[in-house]
């Protein structure tokens, strides 16, 4: 299915544990921030923003992007190719680029910030 294609010349096969860890960590910490912010407002936003995060993050974005990435079943930068190999199966690397989650992704991740921002500045 997946061909043996390169991203680019001085990409990585797989990336350090320690960048890894980093992105996860700030990723942990942007979600923790946006459900304090959001729980000023009320205890089922918190539920709901904290939810839907988690179920976006590790559920949806891995299948809807992660299955046809090259770094599916791979250490990549946040190690997302690791989870969705063990969650879906592997789709095909062509579809890359026009899959849902390369739209998905930024309308997700921005609004993720932008939601408790908003709620952070109304209280």
């Amino acid at each position: 299915m997946t061909k043996n294609i390169e991203l680019f010349p001085e990409g990585l096969e797989e990336y350090p544990r320690s960048a890894v860890l980093l992105e996860n960590i700030l990723i942990f910490l942007w979600i923790i921030l946006g459900t304090f912010l959001i729980s000023k407002i009320s205890l089922f936003f918190r539920i709901l923003y904290l939810s839907a995060a988690m179920i976006m993050i590790l559920l949806v974005m891995r299948r809807l992007l992660c299955v046809n990435c090259y770094y599916y079943g791979k250490r990549c930068h946040v190690a997302w190719g690791k989870i969705s190999s063990r969650l879906y199966k592997q789709g095909d690397l062509d579809d890359f680029k026009t899959c849902p989650g390369q739209t998905m992704a930024p309308i997700f991740f921005g609004l993720s910030a932008l939601i408790p921002l908003v709620f952070g500045l109304i209280d």
